[in-house]
């Protein structure tokens, strides 16, 4: 009787032959768990954009705005400055219809 050698198994060979593998519905939960981590964070980062424009407006009108007071010592001033914040409120309006 021939003997033939035994074969020699890589580390590589061993793990793709052993029992020690992902079951299906935990590798789907997985994957259902990354794309719904990837959208929950997509969703807050549009939100955090979003408030941050809106933050910027805010402070553009209120940089505007303390433009337009000047000094605040006089009513006459007050009045002006009015007169200019709601000139450019209307401009404003008028740029966001178009």
């Amino acid at each position: 009787m021939v003997r033939l050698p035994l074969p020699i198994a890589t580390p590589a060979q061993v793990y793709l032959t052993s029992e020690c593998r992902i079951p299906p519905v935990v590798a789907i939960a997985a994957v259902g768990y990354g794309v719904s981590a990837y959208r929950e964070q997509s969703y807050i980062n549009q939100r955090m954009a979003a408030a941050e424009a809106a933050e910027r407006r805010r402070r553009q009108a209120a940089l505007v705005l303390d433009d337009a007071y000047g000094d605040r010592t006089s009513l006459e001033g007050l009045e002006r400055a009015m007169r200019v914040y709601e000139a450019q409120a209307r401009e404003q309006q008028g740029q966001g219809r178009q």
